[in-house]
């Protein structure tokens, strides 16, 4: 880890991790605020980075399962806020870190304890990282609602999202964000609780979000808090196909749930066109559609009656024979991940 800086705000990282340990080195590496790493259940490898990062400011919560990032992220922050005195956390995977000037950029100002704060998250290349862009709820702005409507149809870029110009701007009020360069206070947490751990990825910080906005408080997108995400989970060729397929449950059901959460009575018109969509991209996985539409449907029914009742062992035998066939596959298998990540991606490791 490096020299600590003045921590005016009481800021602790939260960073869940699992067999990904070049990746968690760099983040830790790159953090000068204490750290609580919650570690998957990881090999020796992990062990052997946080023994050499071992210092007074990192604090490692070690399961004995892997029980998904959702989980994590509300493990970590229970145990930062109520064990360590944490007033502020900071949320991030373990394939992401704060550029140099980020947390001093957070400490350097006075920030209302009821405010999210949302991080402008760039790919390893310095490009825009799509899948944490911040976002303006359309339901809750009929003039973004329209236009939005009009993205899906004609498939250009989605008008609810912040846009390229604002990320070289001042801050801007949005309604939901991701779980990287995500900082929340202890006073936002105890009115709102924890994320959902039933989630295990994806869409977490989505409901989080909402849940937050729809008591009255505000999050705002500050483009001077740039974070790095060297995130390769979804598919470079389609950003709308992801690998190993168990993902695609993940995304497809949680999605319903704060989709469901965000849209209210709107969801019942919603949910059709969305679900339809998702089971005609069954054509996107050519070699596993038969499982691809198995493990949709399966994410539909569950995310319609928000049933969390599945185990996480019983989707990865699902999608097993898929992740088989991978070698034949017409995905690129530099451009995917391979069955061995859990949360997101990055280092090929061991299976979970």
């Amino acid at each position: 880890m490096v020299s600590s800086l003045p921590n005016r705000q009481n800021i602790f990282a939260v960073v869940v991790t699992h067999n990904r340990p070049s990746l968690l080195e760099k983040c830790l590496r790159a953090l000068a605020i204490p750290v609580v790493v919650v570690d998957m259940n990881s090999d020796q490898r992990t062990d052997d980075v946080l023994a050499r990062n071992k210092c007074n400011s990192l604090h490692v919560i070690k399961l004995t399962e892997n029980l998904g990032g959702s989980a994590g992220f509300s493990i970590g922050m229970r145990y930062a806020i109520e064990h360590l005195g944490a007033d502020w956390v900071v949320l991030m995977d373990d394939d992401a870190r704060p550029r140099p000037k980020a947390i001093n950029n957070f400490n350097c100002c006075d920030r209302d304890t009821e405010t999210i704060y949302c991080a402008a998250v760039f790919d390893a290349k310095g490009e825009v990282c799509e899948m944490n862009r911040p976002c303006i709820n359309p339901f809750w702005s009929l003039d973004i609602f329209g236009k939005s409507i009009l993205d899906w149809i004609l498939g250009r870029s989605k008008s609810y999202q912040i846009q390229n110009d604002a990320f070289s701007a001042g801050p801007v009020q949005v309604d939901t964000a991701t779980f990287v360069g995500f900082f929340v206070h202890r006073d936002s947490i105890a009115k709102i609780g924890y994320p959902n751990s039933e989630m295990f990825i994806y869409s977490d910080d989505i409901l989080f979000s909402l849940r937050h906005r729809k008591i009255g408080g505000s999050i705002v997108f500050d483009p001077s808090l740039q974070f790095v995400h060297e995130c390769e989970t979804i598919d470079k060729t389609d950003p709308q196909r992801y690998w190993p397929l168990w993902k695609t449950y993940y995304s497809h059901r949680n999605s319903l749930i704060s989709l469901r959460f965000g849209s209210g009575r709107l969801f019942w018109c919603i949910v059709w066109p969305v679900t339809i969509k998702w089971l005609l991209d069954a054509h996107k996985y050519p070699t596993n559609s038969k499982t691809y539409l198995h493990i949709c449907a399966l994410a539909i029914w569950h995310g319609i009656r928000q049933d969390f009742s599945m185990p996480h062992s019983r989707i990865r035998l699902l999608t097993d024979d898929a992740l088989n066939k991978m070698a034949s596959a017409d995905v690129p298998t530099n451009n995917v991940e391979t069955e061995t990540v859990i949360t997101n991606s990055g280092d090929a490791k061991s299976p979970v």
